[in-house]
């Protein structure tokens, strides 16, 4: 019988936290876009215009929203609507997936002694961080 990789257990673990965490993420966030729109129609009725006309995200948020960049401050600070807040505690948790999926799976990357992946997901991990924060901006 074949032996499986070290990568196997970390990339299980990585994909069943991620999953679970990002379906929490959408869940909550959903809730936050029903409830949003019936405290704000006319917040809806722009942010269905814009992405109709095909405008960027951050335009989006900048125009109709009022949001100038997404990051942890902002979600923590945002006491508009308990909307806007699910909305965005959504959001967040679906980013921070990654990130406890990542820190999980590298730690058993190095404990399987795969250390140049457990590094490499590390340093990731931190990029992610930073970039949430609103420290870095990482531009694709």
């Amino acid at each position: 019988m074949a032996s499986q990789s070290p990568t196997y257990l970390a990339s299980k673990i990585y994909g069943e936290i991620a999953y679970w965490l990002a379906i929490v993420g959408v869940a909550i966030s959903l809730v936050g876009c029903i409830i949003l729109p019936t405290h704000y129609p006319e917040n809806a009725t722009c942010t269905l215009n814009a992405l109709i006309k095909g405008d960027p995200p951050h335009e989006i948020l900048a125009s109709c929203l009022q949001i100038t960049s997404f990051n942890i401050k902002y979600v923590i600070k945002a006491g508009k609507t308990i909307g806007l807040q699910l909305d965005l505690i959504g959001l967040f948790i679906f980013g921070l997936a990654v990130i406890i999926s990542i820190v999980i799976a590298s730690g058993f990357m190095l404990k399987d002694r795969v250390v140049s992946y457990g590094i490499i997901s590390i340093v990731l991990a931190l990029i992610l961080i930073l970039s949430m924060l609103g420290l870095i901006t990482v531009y694709l």
